[in-house]
């Protein structure tokens, strides 16, 4: 048994630890993942100084080494805080009908500084050229916040439900008006006649790829929306505000999954990439699938993202984060259209996580795991 498993490649080796202390990982979701959080980022520490080329200068360097980890830590707790899915609209045969289906994380500086609520009055809108909408839903008075919602709104979810959900995933408590007065869900406010018709246009002209259609319906629905804006929630609103979203995913949104994760259009995109980020995933993106979930691998883009940005150096990112004084870097104040790339990561660095709200519990528990799991690293080595 021991020959055997001094003989085993180092992957290998490392698979069976992470089996031994924490079975099968690769199902983990939701809260679970939050909990396995260190574990996710020294793994992937430990597979970018095995298997790529930061290896031997975060060897050399014990400084670059802890930067490497305090990296991925930081970014694994920023896109398990701010991120949001990405979705498009798949047509399944089965239904005859199209349906959202999520192929990515997207995580936007900008837009993460948003406040949520159960009854949000705006929503973010995935454009097929990468970039992110922020498209009102209900009138924005003078004066008012901006509020997205993070998780499923009240027409979705029970009030407890969402309360549950976002304490045990975004450790806060929500406040707001649709807690406050317990708004009610689609189903406790029944159905509406004039919806039903509404949604049977829109459901014909969207299998019919009616565009035309779909940007009068867009208008009717919004003039609808502003109109009545006051007698919020009624089953007409909910259900008319519903299918404005859809719409208009539709329309502007991503139609296919055609452009998948590690798929690029030509040998010169994959070739570019590759210099500049892929490079730092290439070599363990496929053991991370194996075993961890899309945060960590998103985490992972993000570090890779932040090299590149530094020229691939790490001493680098290590001298502009001493020097970055957090007060002075403003998505909002910041001019987008001349930003440079630094420019653009310091936005990115300084958003603020929930990771001072995780229980004491999970905290420890995830840093006992993690101290096991390199032990035991070590000693197979």
């Amino acid at each position: 048994m021991r020959s055997r498993w001094t003989g085993t490649r180092r992957r290998r080796r490392m698979f069976t630890i992470q089996c031994m202390f924490f079975g099968p990982i690769r199902t983990l979701t939701g809260e679970t993942f939050f909990r396995w959080i260190f574990f996710f980022a020294t793994l992937i520490h430990l597979l970018m100084i095995e298997q790529t080329e930061l290896g031997p200068m975060c060897e050399a360097n014990p400084e670059l080494r802890k930067l490497l980890f305090d990296l991925v830590l930081h970014y694994l707790q920023t896109i398990r805080d701010k991120a949001f899915q990405r979705v498009f609209w798949k047509y399944r045969t089965s239904q005859r009908s199209y349906g959202n289906e999520g192929n990515a994380l997207t995580c936007f500086p900008l837009i993460s500084m948003l406040n949520h609520s159960c009854a949000p009055n705006v929503f973010n809108l995935p454009l097929r050229d990468h970039r992110s909408a922020i498209v009102v839903l209900h009138p924005v008075r003078n004066g008012e916040q901006l509020f997205l919602c993070f998780r499923n709104d009240h027409t979705m979810q029970s009030r407890n439900e969402r309360q549950k959900e976002l304490w045990k995933t975004l450790g806060f408590e929500c406040r707001c008006k649709a807690c406050l007065h317990d708004y009610p869900t689609l189903t406790e406010l029944g159905d509406d006649p004039e919806t039903d018709l509404q949604e049977s246009r829109m459901l014909l002209a969207i299998l019919k790829q009616d565009t035309t259609k779909l940007f009068e319906l867009v208008s009717e629905m919004r003039c609808y929306l502003n109109d009545h804006d006051q007698k919020y929630p009624t089953s007409r609103l909910c259900l008319t505000q519903i299918h404005y979203m859809l719409c208009l995913i539709r329309l502007y949104g991503f139609t296919s999954d055609r452009c998948t994760v590690d798929m690029y259009c030509s040998e010169e995109c994959l070739s570019k990439a590759y210099r500049e980020y892929h490079r730092y995933e290439c070599p363990i993106i496929r053991d991370l699938r194996r075993i961890t979930t899309p945060y960590a691998w998103t985490a992972l883009r993000t570090v890779a993202k932040a090299i590149a940005s530094f020229d691939h150096d790490l001493e680098a990112i290590k001298e502009h984060l001493d020097g970055l004084d957090t007060s002075k870097v403003n998505a909002f104040t910041m001019d987008w259209n001349t930003a440079t790339s630094k420019d653009v990561y310091n936005t990115m660095h300084v958003l603020w996580t929930n990771q001072n709200l995780d229980r004491r519990a999970i905290l420890s528990l995830d840093i006992f795991f993690c101290h096991l799991n390199t032990s035991a690293y070590d000693r197979a080595n």
